[in-house]
């Protein structure tokens, strides 16, 4: 019977390498764990919340070697965070224009 290790912070920090060569993919973490993908993903997410810098790319999970690398990720990092900020741009003016809609509607009834 496998033993698999106990999915924690700690225990999937220990697994990655340092250098993007050495990259671990999600698969392999998943599988070390015997975990879904999506706990790996949460447990890197609370990894990077409590401070540790991990990157991730299609290479899969790493800490930076250099300043390059680190530069890579911020880049990469900040760009999905615009994209997601924009990406909401719809539903903040159907929100706006639905609040404006009660608000105008309440003050008719009063």
């Amino acid at each position: 019977m496998k033993s698999e290790a106990v999915l924690t912070v700690d225990n999937v920090l220990s697994l990655i390498p340092t250098g993007r060569e050495n990259a671990v993919s999600m698969k392999y973490l998943a599988n070390v764990f015997g975990a879904r993908e999506r706990d790996i993903r949460r447990s890197i997410l609370d990894a990077r919340l409590s401070g540790h810098v991990v990157c991730g790319t299609s290479y899969g999970y790493y800490f930076p070697a250099d300043r390059f690398e680190l530069k890579e990720y911020i880049h990469t990092a900040y760009s999905r965070a615009v994209t997601a900020y924009q990406s909401t741009r719809t539903a903040r003016a159907l929100l706006k224009d639905a609040e404006t809609k009660a608000t105008e509607q309440k003050e008719e009834t009063t």
